[in-house]
């Protein structure tokens, strides 16, 4: 029975880990039509993770869209899901994560960036969890400006 049950909870946790590293890897370089299908998959879980991750790959879809006006409105959305996440579980330096990538690769003029030094200082003196470890080092080495600094 043991031995289930820590089969049960390695599965559960790489299951989680690769679903945490595809969502990074649409932030980095997703196209429209993997970010939409992602989008909706997330939508049908009922989460604050899942509605952190869905704002985030929003915000990102609106970089890929072509009318100005649309773009703003879909970031918008974004950006509101994913702060309504961050209100949830304001401690989940995770979501955190998620608001410095937006932020600091957010264009100037939408002055989405208010957070990024906060965010960063939290993240860097935060306790973070190996998986989310990992996702900051991948982070780091794609984004020289940008790096955090973790143990």
């Amino acid at each position: 029975m043991k031995v289930i049950f820590l089969i049960f909870l390695m599965l559960t946790g790489f299951f989680n880990f690769a679903q945490d590293k595809t969502v990074y890897s649409l932030l980095e370089k997703g196209n429209l039509e993997l970010l939409e299908k992602k989008i909706e998959e997330l939508r049908l879980e009922k989460s604050i993770k899942s509605t952190a991750y869905q704002g985030a790959l929003i915000a990102k879809k609106a970089s890929k869209l072509k009318k100005p006006k649309q773009k703003l409105n879909v970031f918008k959305e974004g950006v509101r899901l994913l702060e309504e996440s961050i209100k949830k579980e304001e401690s989940n330096l995770e979501y955190l994560f998620l608001r410095y990538i937006i932020q600091v690769k957010s264009p100037k003029f939408l002055s989405y960036n208010e957070n990024i030094v906060e965010d960063k200082k939290r993240i860097e003196e935060g306790r973070i969890s190996k998986t989310l470890k990992k996702l900051i080092v991948d982070f780091n080495l794609k984004n020289e400006s940008f790096k955090l600094a973790i143990n």
